[in-house]
């Protein structure tokens, strides 16, 4: 007769067994996301600060995602318990050997070609094995638990992984990156490793204890909610690669829009992806969270909002600010990522298949990754995956909605009020595969998306063209032959870089070095006499500045342009003697950060004449950049002084700040004081290096 008080071996030491799933599974989810923004952050200087290097590094994520959840499927299909305890155990021992993880300086880029290949080798070379071991986490440790607890729901577990990540991801931006350099931010995740290979050996010895069999037959079934039972349907499993597919192309593609018109900073990167983790938690932890209705509507509608926007609908007199278009954005994304993450959940399996079910998912991420970083900037000159997604999400909203509506009675008049301004709204947020009549030239590559543009054609005298960058201007152009000489924008008589070149100039023959080409406007300021050489990482820019802009090719001085990127190149070169360097690399809202750390300026001192000059551009939308040049300056011991010119409507000038860092103190003297504060009070911004620099502290908020 069997004992009442005897314990079932399946749940002795059952609140240990618990703890330690539990563990596993949370410290792995904040290992995974962790690395994420700290590796990036790390080769982010290498490769030019561009966009492109994050959502790289995110398809690099989505793949080796997709070959975790493809171990879990394949261990659990084909070997037993004790077989995927040993195989998991010896893959946790390998990856302790590889630690710290660090990206050797090897990898950093020596030609000017479209690095994407070499981000991905160099990061399954660093981080690729600890990071293939996390992605398996999630899957196996779930399926364990349900051989080992089956009388209790997995899918907890999935939310608790997703709050785990997004621990690591709210914690990066506000605690870890403000307060460690990147060295000690290995270490610490090195630490946090081990704390994962501990919890998941007492997984493994549960897992030890049970039948050697690969499934268990429990008698009671789990507590898992409203599941889809029996063998999934090829439309099912369409689902479960198209829903994610479309989520993952909406949070890349609006990634890549608000870096490209705010900045590449690692708090950008990690609100969308905080977002679009919220909406896991909430589809898969509260299943009822998802009330169809209610949020395929407001997805329709924010999508509506953002696309009418962006064709220039609403901005009759309307022009929302930086933050609120922010907002408008992220919010559209998080809706769209809802709806489809909600309709995910409604579709998905019995425990028996929750590792086909997250293989199928991880699939649809990483196909949504390839989509947006591989395919996207090879077939569209503009950032058309961005529309893309939200079209689709806009469609699954309104299927999601109509298929909420009764379906009997008057179920055809409601049916009929959403699909037919849903179709009257689409002829007008379809956007148009003609670029605007102004639109003399578009490319897009690796750096982003280049334009050039025909203003005021019916104007001889004001008639120009522009250079655009993203949503920034490189520099204008008269083509009225009289006035094409003239240096416009940000590099008129009246900025501090026009006025330094003049007293320079008058002491006779200068020699200047300009990081970033635009459409070499300082060209204009050069003399038979003097010397100027042009860095350029972005290929498109050298050649759409000489093709459709004349500065450098009728410029009376020996001008040269050096493709590449611009520190990787000095730091090669032999001593330039530069009497002035420009940087000029940040009137672009996506700022290079490894331009401004103490090992840069201290490679551009090593450039310059005794008494030589640095004057950096810091004209800009959302970064304060002025205290964290006028530490570099007090590092060099160098005076600084900052020029700025009001915007001037009438004059075409618009705002413009250069800094002057030099020890000539008479060439200060000569410039304009100082009229205005740089608005951030930063008296004690911390001195930014390659292993520590901060761009969330200079953030304005507008």
């Amino acid at each position: 007769m069997h004992n009442a008080h005897q314990k079932d071996p399946c749940t002795e030491s059952g609140s240990a067994s618990l703890l330690s799933f539990a563990l596993a599974i949370l410290s792995g989810a904040v290992l995974l996301f962790l690395v994420q923004p700290m590796i990036a952050k790390f080769i982010l200087p290498w490769f030019g600060g561009s966009p492109a290097v994050w959502t790289t590094c995110m398809l690099f994520f989505q793949l080796v995602l997709f070959g975790g959840y493809l171990y879990g499927h394949a261990v659990q299909r084909y070997l037993h318990a004790r077989g995927q305890a040993v195989l998991h155990l010896g893959l946790v021992v390998a990856a302790l050997a590889v630690l710290p993880i660090s990206a050797s300086e090897r990898w950093k880029p020596s030609g000017s070609s479209s690095p994407t290949a070499q981000i991905l080798l160099l990061l399954l070379s660093s981080v690729g094995l600890p990071y293939f071991v996390l992605a398996a986490t999630s899957p196996l440790v779930q399926a364990w638990f349900s051989h080992r607890h089956p009388t209790r729901s997995p899918y907890r577990l999935y939310a608790l992984s997703n709050a785990g990540s997004i621990a690591a991801l709210v914690g990066y931006p506000f605690l870890i990156e403000p307060n460690l350099d990147v060295r000690q931010q290995s270490w610490l995740w090195s630490a946090g490793f081990l704390v994962y290979a501990t919890a998941c050996g007492f997984c493994l010895a549960s897992l030890w204890k049970l039948q050697n069999q690969a499934h268990r037959n429990p008698g009671q079934p789990p507590e898992t909610g409203e599941l889809i039972p029996g063998t999934p349907s090829h439309w099912q499993r369409f689902l479960w690669v198209f829903l994610p597919a479309t989520a993952s192309v909406v949070l890349l593609a609006t990634t890549n829009q608000v870096c490209q018109n705010i900045a590449v900073v690692p708090f950008l990167w990690i609100v969308p992806l905080t977002l679009y983790l919220i909406t896991f938690i909430i589809a898969f932890e509260y299943l009822r969270g998802y009330v169809r209705p209610v949020w395929a509507t407001l997805a329709a509608l924010a999508i509506l909002a953002v696309l009418l926007y962006n064709q220039n609908l609403f901005r009759f007199g309307l022009k929302l600010q930086g933050t609120q278009e922010l907002v408008l954005d992220l919010a559209a994304m998080f809706l769209a990522c809802m709806v489809c993450h909600g309709e995910l959940v409604r579709s998905r399996p019995a425990p028996e298949r929750l590792t086909e079910f997250y293989l199928m998912l991880a699939a649809g991420g990483a196909l949504g990754g390839v989509f947006v970083t591989l395919v996207a900037p090879r077939v569209f000159d503009s950032y058309r995956e961005w529309p893309i997604g939200l079209l689709l999400s806009f469609g699954i909203a309104i299927i999601a909605l109509t298929m909420a509506l009764p379906r009997g009675g008057w179920g055809w008049i409601w049916r009929s009020a959403v699909l037919l301004p849903a179709a009257i709204s689409l002829t007008w947020i379809v956007p148009s595969t003609s670029p605007p009549p102004n639109v003399v030239a578009q490319a897009r590559n690796f750096y982003g998306i280049t334009k050039v543009l025909e203003l005021s054609p019916d104007d001889p005298v004001n008639h120009c063209r522009m250079l655009q960058h993203g949503s920034i201007r490189h520099g204008t152009q008269f083509l009225d032959p009289d006035r094409s000489w003239i240096p416009t924008d940000y590099y008129t008589q009246q900025t501090g870089v026009a006025q330094t070149i003049a007293q320079l100039s008058s002491k006779g023959p200068i020699r200047v070095g300009v990081i970033g080409l635009g459409i070499g406007t300082l060209a204009a300021y050069a003399r038979p006499v003097d010397f100027y050489c042009f860095y350029e990482i972005n290929p498109e820019v050298v050649r759409m500045a000489n093709q459709y802009f004349t500065y450098l090719g009728q410029s009376a001085g020996q001008c040269e342009t050096v493709l590449g990127d611009a520190r990787l190149s000095l730091e090669t070169e032999s001593p330039r003697n530069f009497d002035l360097l420009v940087l000029d690399a940040f009137s672009s809202d996506a700022i290079p950060t490894h331009l401004l750390t103490r090992e840069a300026f201290q490679i551009y001192a090593r450039h310059l004449k005794p008494a030589g000059v640095i004057a950096a551009h810091i004209t800009n939308k959302f970064l304060d950049l002025s205290p964290v040049v006028r530490a570099q300056a007090d590092a060099l011991k160098f005076g600084v002084r900052e020029v700025i010119v009001q915007k001037n409507e009438q004059n075409h000038l618009p705002y413009t700040n250069w800094m002057i860092l030099t020890t000539n103190q008479e060439l200060l003297s000569q410039l304009p004081l100082e009229t205005e504060s740089s608005g951030l009070n930063l008296t004690k911004l911390p001195l930014w290096t390659d292993f520590h620099s901060n761009l969330f502290a200079i953030l304005r908020w507008r």
